[in-house]
C-alpha cells in the first residue's frame, strides 16, 4: 500500500519545481514505484482531482471539518483516502451532509499535519493544483 504522506511530499516538491520536464520526471519516478492498484489515484490527486478523470463523482464539501490534534506520524494510505473520498461522494439523502462530515473527520483525525495540508486542497472537486500538466494524446485522453 502506498502511503499518502509520500504523495503529499511529492505534491510539495512539484509545487516548488519550476520546469515541466523535471515535474514529469519526478511524477514518473514516484508512479513507477507504486502498486498498480494505487496508480489511478496517485495520478488524480496531484492534478487536483479526488477521483480519476473517468470518474464523474465530486466530493460536495466546503472544507475539512475540525479535528483533534494531528497524528504524530503519517499513517494514511492512498487507499484510505480514496475509500473515504468515495464514501463522501456517494453519500446521499437525509443525513448525508452529516455523514460526509463524519467520514472526513475520521480521515482527518488519522492524518499527520503534512497529510492534512494535502487533504485541505480537496475542498471542492478540482483545486489541489501543483503545476503538473500532463500531455494530451487526442480525444482528451491523458498520457501518463
Amino acid at each position: 500500500m502506498a502511503r499518502f504522506a509520500e504523495l503529499a511530499a511529492l505534491c510539495r516538491t512539484l509545487a516548488g519545481t519550476p520546469g515541466q520536464l523535471e515535474k514529469r520526471r519526478l511524477a514518473a519516478e514516484y508512479l513507477a514505484g507504486l502498486p498498480l492498484d494505487d496508480v489511478p489515484n496517485a495520478v488524480a490527486f496531484p492534478i487536483g482531482r479526488p477521483f480519476p478523470a473517468s470518474d464523474p463523482r465530486a466530493l460536495h464539501v466546503s472544507g475539512l471539518p475540525a479535528a483533534p490534534a494531528p497524528a504524530s506520524e503519517p499513517s494514511l494510505t492512498l487507499a484510505d483516502v480514496a475509500t473515504t473520498f468515495a464514501e463522501v461522494a456517494d453519500a446521499a439523502g437525509a443525513g448525508s451532509r452529516r455523514g460526509r462530515a463524519e467520514r472526513l473527520t475520521a480521515l482527518v483525525a488519522q492524518a499527520s499535519e503534512p497529510e492534512r495540508q494535502a487533504l485541505a486542497g480537496y475542498q471542492g472537486t478540482s483545486i489541489l493544483r501543483r503545476g503538473l500538466r500532463l500531455p494530451r494524446s487526442g480525444a482528451g485522453s491523458v498520457v501518463v
